[in-house]
């Protein structure tokens, strides 16, 4: 069996089914021997993707609202969906994310760190102090997540139990307190690694990026090389 998988996770509509196909399709040409799954609830098929795991009940993240009591959060299936994996290696992709490098080094990295991740470009919120957790302890984005499974099934318990004290609408602020009280190594990918349509430095040649819309598509050719946005 291999080693690494990358997972995606698409709901209510076959757009983002289509969305997590084509950030699929430029991933593969970056990493080796790797296992694709994707997650959803609508029917879609597709021979990019190693399984399509059919799972009912999903519910579109704007929807996921303190209060929300019909079926599952979406965000606690993608916490039980990611802790269920059989593989070691594990990449979970929002499905609106590029790659323009390899990425066999970012997995080689789980040998030394059990997550790896990046800060989250758009961190200043209402939910940010809900653990009273320090600001200067960042959120972290949720749409980029490396993994170790060996090391983690206990922080996924903590993250799903920490969502679950507080169903705010989004899965960073439980992430940050989980990541916060466990004793894991991590490590924080530059913001090259997790580029976000919003005005940052960058000093190195951007490596992954991540966003979608009509005025972030065309600045690509020019994101390859270093620049103050």
């Amino acid at each position: 069996m291999k080693e690494k998988c990358i997972h995606y996770i698409a709901c209510d509509s076959k757009k983002y089914c289509i969305e997590a196909e084509i950030s699929a399709l430029n991933f593969k040409e970056h990493c080796t021997d790797t296992h694709f799954i994707l997650y959803t609830d609508v029917e879609f098929s597709s021979s990019v993707f190693d399984e399509i795991v059919k799972i009912p009940n999903l519910i579109p993240n704007g929807n996921c609202i303190p209060g929300w009591s019909e079926g599952k959060l979406y965000f606690e299936t993608k916490i039980e969906l990611l802790s269920n994996t059989k593989f070691e290696k594990n990449l979970y992709l929002d499905g609106d994310i590029k790659t323009l490098v390899d990425i066999d080094c970012m997995f080689s990295m789980l040998d030394k760190f059990s997550i790896i991740v990046a800060h989250d470009s758009c961190r200043t919120t209402k939910w940010s102090d809900v653990f009273g957790i320090p600001l200067c302890f960042p959120d972290l984005n949720c749409g980029l997540i490396f993994y170790k499974k060996s090391d983690t099934g206990t922080f996924f318990k903590e993250w799903a139990r920490n969502f679950s004290i507080q169903p705010q609408p989004h899965d960073q602020p439980s992430f940050r307190k989980t990541l916060w009280d466990c004793n894991l190594r991590f490590s924080i990918l530059p913001p090259e690694f997790n580029l976000r349509p919003s005005k940052f430095h960058y000093y190195q040649d951007v490596a992954i990026i991540h966003g979608r819309g009509k005025g972030f598509l065309p600045l690509i050719d020019e994101l390859v090389k270093p620049k103050f946005l």
